[in-house]
């Protein structure tokens, strides 16, 4: 006897829908890992549905966080697991606006390394569907910094040497003073320099040039 065709194997319509929805998917997951910052995609149980490469180094350096055995998210600290599949839950059933806002988590490996995590709701579609994911946990590891940043900000914002070790300098939390102690300068140069930097980012003070930089392509992975 002949083996029937599938209908959804019939019907192009249907199948070019599904092509275009693995195409978006993987161009979506793609993007996951031009980040510098960790992503991991929850299942409504804490289950690890996807974690891209960065959560992955993050997980092998400090031991915060893994998914082994059962499949389901855990902390270092049970208490944290805890919570962090209490937030979970909470983003699978609705919730409330307090805990759709996103629950924040500072988690610490065994090896004594701090990381920062904020678990956020993903919106539900029409349809509940099997192997949804429900939440997304950023994570990042501030005792590693960003690989290439400088030559990154002089690329995308053509800095002079000088100017993209400043915007370093200034995202990592010094202050002008510290910077012009550690070149062996001025303050007035430093502010001068400054000044040149905010103008090429598009920002007119010195906590705009840290903001505009956060929340641009250099923090990618280029």
């Amino acid at each position: 006897m002949p083996e029937r065709t599938p209908p959804v194997a019939r019907d192009p319509k249907l199948l070019e829908v599904i092509h275009g929805v693995q195409a978006v998917a993987h161009a979506a997951l793609a993007a996951l890992e031009r980040l510098n910052y960790g992503v991991l995609l929850l299942g409504p149980d804490g289950e690890l549905r996807h974690a891209n490469r960065r959560a992955e180094e993050i997980a092998r350096r400090t031991r915060a966080y893994s998914a082994a055995g059962s499949g389901r998210l855990q902390f270092a600290a049970a208490a944290l697991s805890t919570k962090l599949h209490k937030a979970v839950q909470a983003a699978a059933q609705g919730g409330t606006a307090r805990e759709l806002a996103g629950t924040p988590l500072r988690l610490r490996g065994i090896t004594g390394s701090e990381v920062h995590a904020f678990v956020l709701p993903v919106p539900a579609g029409p349809q509940p569907i099997e192997n949804a994911v429900v939440a997304m946990m950023f994570v990042a590891d501030p005792e590693c910094p960003l690989p290439n940043f400088p030559a990154k900000l002089r690329q995308i914002y053509h800095l002079s040497p000088t100017e993209a070790q400043l915007a370093e300098a200034l995202v990592n939390g010094r202050s002008l003073k510290q910077f012009a102690v550690e070149r062996g300068t001025s303050l007035n140069t430093v502010r001068t320099q400054l000044r040149s930097l905010a103008a090429k980012v598009g920002a007119k003070r010195q906590v705009d040039v840290v903001r505009c930089i956060l929340t641009g392509p250099a923090v990618l992975d280029l």
